[in-house]
């Protein structure tokens, strides 16, 4: 009883024996034990493996040669808080993507409107070109026949 008031006192709560502990008492109590009590940051393993390799010699005798591997492997405990920082991170910039690519499409959308509106301009004004001259082109046609017709015709 004696260590679990000294460890009220450690977390900033003043408590005797005889009180009674709130949730939120609780959780802080909780919460400091967990910082004071938690583990190394970082946690590094070390693993090393003997061998021994025959190689065969001259003379028919084999010479043995001792190999040694050694590893090592860190494994960093990550604080919570730079988790949710990361991921907030990464969801901001999947979100900033998706955004980049829906204005690029929105864009190239635009694009290929103007496009086909001035393909179509420039096809009716070919049309339209076309079709004056064949109308000159029958124009001429016309008089030219009327011309042949009052030439033949003897006056």
């Amino acid at each position: 009883m004696e260590r679990l008031v000294q460890q009220f006192a450690d977390a900033g709560i003043r408590k005797s024996a005889d009180d009674s502990v709130s949730a939120q008492e609780k959780q802080t109590l909780i919460d400091h034990l967990n910082q004071k009590n938690s583990g190394p940051d970082k946690l590094t393993l070390q693993r090393k493996t003997r061998s021994t390799l025959n190689i065969p010699g001259t003379g028919g005798k084999s010479k043995s040669v001792q190999i040694e591997v050694r590893k090592k492997r860190t494994f960093v405990k990550r604080d919570p808080q730079e988790a949710e920082r990361l991921a907030a991170e990464e969801q901001a910039q999947r979100e900033a993507e998706e955004q980049a690519r829906r204005e690029a499409e929105e864009s190239a959308k635009r694009e290929a409107q103007q496009k086909a509106e001035r393909e179509a301009a420039e096809q009716a004004k070919r049309e339209a070109a076309e079709q004056a001259k064949r109308e000159a082109a029958e124009k001429d046609k016309v008089s030219n026949q009327q011309d042949d017709m009052t030439k033949k015709r003897p006056g």
